[in-house]
């Protein structure tokens, strides 16, 4: 009878593990993250997506890119979720607002005819925005920042529309 008891119990704490990891916890209804690659003297796509608390995903493509104009498609909460942490784990609100002075403070090596990458989060009544020129090279964050940038286009998969 004891271990009947003892096998229930850990079954229903099994159970109980397994509901918990199915639905990720909800964001807060104000939450959005928005990336815009800029364009530069080439044929650098220019485009914006736009990530909305309910998975909405808002594509808007300008030059250089195969699909021009909004596109709406959406994501999964798992992968808002996976975003979400990605920009917590960065540390996206300890970055300097500005990635983009030549020679200066923020860079050590300065390249022209790059583009230029927005990044921003809304989250919980909290917002940041980070400009970002890729030509700005060797501010100490840098490789966490184009990580993000990356993710976001893996997740919305940008490159249908690109290409």
């Amino acid at each position: 009878m004891r271990a009947r008891i003892i096998c229930t119990i850990l079954f229903l704490l099994l159970l109980s593990s397994c509901a918990g990891q199915s639905e990720p916890t909800p964001l807060p209804a104000d939450t959005e993250i928005f990336l815009q690659r800029g364009p530069c003297f080439g044929g650098c796509p220019v485009y914006s997506v736009t990530i909305q608390a309910d998975g909405t995903v808002i594509y808007q493509g300008t030059r250089f890119v195969e699909q021009t104009g909004e596109v709406r498609s959406s994501i999964s909460q798992a992968d808002l979720q996976r975003l979400v942490e990605a920009f917590d784990e960065a540390r996206f609100f300890k970055f300097k607002d500005r990635y983009n002075e030549p020679r200066g403070f923020t860079c050590r090596e300065f390249r022209t005819d790059a583009p230029s990458v927005i990044t921003s989060i809304t989250i919980d009544g909290t917002s940041k925005q980070v400009n970002h020129y890729t030509g700005c090279i060797g501010f100490s964050r840098e490789d966490k920042l184009i990580a993000l940038e990356d993710l976001i286009d893996e997740v919305v998969n940008t490159e249908q529309w690109i290409k």
